[in-house]
């Protein structure tokens, strides 16, 4: 009989306990997966050295699978073989996939198995959403998480007149184009691959109160559908960017044509991106000699009030940890996930079956739009009906399954 992972989830990465510990010598040897990278997942190995010098009775073995899909789908199909980690960690965008296998343990029925009593509204509404049901009951464990937020060079903004970051997409086409005609090759860098799109569909819709599905995000049932191609703010949106990126103002940087996106803004080549708040310490570290940078929420497009972003410290705040650096500016990382209150009526995250297949349908619909010029409507809606295709599939899976 195969363990169950004895299942934990973390924001914008979830961590799904899974299971059987193996003993090791005179140790309880504990396998832990992650998907970080980078200096992330240096942080993250310190923390396993922490705790395996703090005592002497277990051994937790952390291993990075290189990425939040990797992670994923390594560790389903090491249960598959029954030869799986005892903790695995699962970014949001898997929540759904683990919650209905019944291959992990819950962590509120873990806890109160082992006679521990946890107030789990202890944990930020923001991101706890993301890992618990229907009822609030925590199935995982948030571990990390992150929003995406608009990062700009303070110093060619200050070229062109600026001094703050452009607060909607507006705003952000006049700044872009001001930048291209001040002389910037790559006024915004950005990336169109399935693990990118996130930034420019989901947190779009995020904060702009918009919908990506029916059944708020799927979260009310798995015959939810795909309606993010029936926004006309969406297809607004995505073809400014196509118009911008036609006049140079908006530049594809990816590993393929030999910088990263976040590389390019690091190195002064870009003067804007969007990405994840976890990038703010690489960029930090990596950001060229005396350049002057920040970052901003992202831009909220045309009349549309401002809404909560989803997950990729107030104690913090008191106590001065974001007043300098490197932390100074990731506040708003925090401020973006609480942009609007709590019974907002606009979605709050995403619960989706396949969500990473879909991302992919959804990338390759964008490819069509910036690489072969295709219709962006009609590229919108063929993506959504692929990608609808994929929700019926796991629905099927899960024929007469309710949502916990």
């Amino acid at each position: 009989m195969q363990a169950k992972l004895l299942g934990a989830v973390g924001a914008l990465l979830a961590t799904a306990f899974l299971a059987g510990p193996a003993a090791a010598a005179d140790k309880t040897k504990i396998d832990f997966w992650f998907g970080n990278s980078g200096d992330i997942a240096k942080r993250v190995q310190e923390q396993c050295d922490r705790f395996n010098q703090s005592q002497a009775d277990y051994e937790v073995v952390c291993t990075s699978q290189g990425s939040y899909d990797a992670s994923l789908q390594n560790t389903i199909a090491a249960f598959r073989a029954g030869k799986q980690p005892t903790i695995a960690q699962v970014s949001d965008a898997g929540t759904l996939d683990i919650m209905l296998s019944g291959a992990y343990y819950p962590a509120n029925k873990l806890m109160s198995d082992m006679g521990y009593t946890v107030d789990w509204k202890d944990y930020f509404s923001g991101i706890s959403v993301y890992y618990a049901t229907s009822k609030g009951e925590m199935y995982s464990f948030p571990f990390n998480s992150s929003t995406a937020l608009l990062y700009w060079n303070k110093d060619a903004f200050a070229k062109i007149g600026k001094d703050h970051a452009p607060a909607t997409w507006k705003e952000a086409g006049e700044d872009l184009k001001a930048l291209k005609d001040a002389g910037y090759a790559c006024p915004l860098g950005f990336d169109i691959s399935n693990n990118e799109v996130w930034q420019y569909i989901e947190q779009f819709e995020a904060v702009n109160g918009e919908a990506i599905a029916t059944k708020k995000n799927g979260f009310e049932g798995l015959d939810a559908e795909l309606v993010f191609n029936k926004n006309p703010l969406l297809v607004s949106y995505i073809k400014d960017l196509k118009s911008w990126y036609d006049n140079k103002l908006v530049v594809i940087k990816n590993k393929a044509v030999g910088q990263t996106f976040v590389e390019a803004f690091a190195a002064g080549d870009c003067q804007v991106i969007l990405t994840s708040v976890g990038d703010h310490g690489n960029v930090g570290r990596t950001a060229k000699q005396g350049m002057n940078w920040d970052v901003a929420m992202l831009p909220t497009y045309g009349d549309a009030s401002r809404h909560s972003s989803y997950v990729g410290g107030e104690y913090l705040k008191k106590q001065g940890f974001y007043d300098k650096a490197p932390y100074a500016g990731r506040e708003l990382a925090i401020q973006s996930l609480t942009a609007s209150p709590a019974d907002d009526a606009a979605p709050h995250g995403i619960r989706l079956g396949g969500l990473l297949q879909v991302r992919t349908e959804i990338a390759n619909g964008l490819q069509a739009i910036f690489v072969n010029n295709a219709d962006v409507q009609a590229s919108l809606d063929s993506a959504a009906e692929r990608g609808n295709t994929l929700l019926r599939r796991f629905q099927q899976t899960y024929k007469n399954v309710q949502l916990p």
